[in-house]
């Protein structure tokens, strides 16, 4: 499927699905599933997961109001809203609000 400035490849073999932008006349990947098991439909419990592949380079950013490193890669976070008691600006968490999105 292609529109004019994004494209999504499926391969039935498997359904493994690749994601392009077009940016300066040049198609760039920006994801693209993992090579084995990029789908899990209820293999450990009833529920659904995807698993995409990461590049070296990327970085995580978002998931609200966090201190600490601006890359969130690598790290787990707790989501829910609390009054931080005793806060530190390195390992507390969370703070006063989350928001469960992020940008790679």
């Amino acid at each position: 499927m292609q529109t004019a400035c994004i494209r999504l490849a499926v391969t039935l073999d498997g359904g493994f699905c690749a994601w392009d932008i077009l940016r300066d006349a040049v198609w760039h990947r920006v994801m693209n599933d993992r090579k084995t098991q990029s789908y899990n439909f209820g293999w450990w419990d009833e529920r659904v997961y995807h698993y995409i592949e990461r590049r070296k380079d990327e970085i995580y950013v978002g998931l609200g109001e966090r201190a600490g490193s601006l890359d969130r890669a690598e790290q787990s976070y707790e989501m829910r809203n609390i009054d931080a008691m005793g806060y530190n600006a390195r390992t507390t968490d969370p703070l006063y609000k989350h928001i469960p999105f992020y940008v790679t």
